[in-house]
């Protein structure tokens, strides 16, 4: 009974990214453009494009955070050690392995 591991690579999709970019693109230039008019329609179409832009450069950023960790789960020894071996992938004794922190 052999098991069949696939590499989950995590990468950026395309799907998200062209929602998020329509969504935060319509608020950004088409709300502007139909701003009612009025003494205020200048703030309200430069508020309506600078929140449209902000709030779409921090979720990028957000989204791209999670493409490449910087930190992972840090594990006990044994738990790597039973979830290899649980896994189907046992590790040799690592008794003798002390990696330096």
């Amino acid at each position: 009974n052999q098991h069949h591991h696939q590499n989950a690579t995590m990468g950026a999709s395309a799907l998200p990214i062209i929602i998020f970019s329509a969504i935060f693109g319509v608020v950004g230039i088409v709300l502007p453009i139909v701003a009612p008019k009025g003494p205020n329609r200048g703030i309200v179409q430069c508020v309506l494009i600078l929140t449209a832009a902000t709030c779409w450069l921090f979720w990028l950023c957000c989204y791209m955070a999670q493409m490449n960790p910087l930190i992972g789960p840090k594990l006990h020894q044994n738990t790597i050690l039973i979830m290899a071996r649980e896994w189907g992938n046992p590790l040799p004794d690592m008794d003798s392995y002390h990696p330096e922190h």
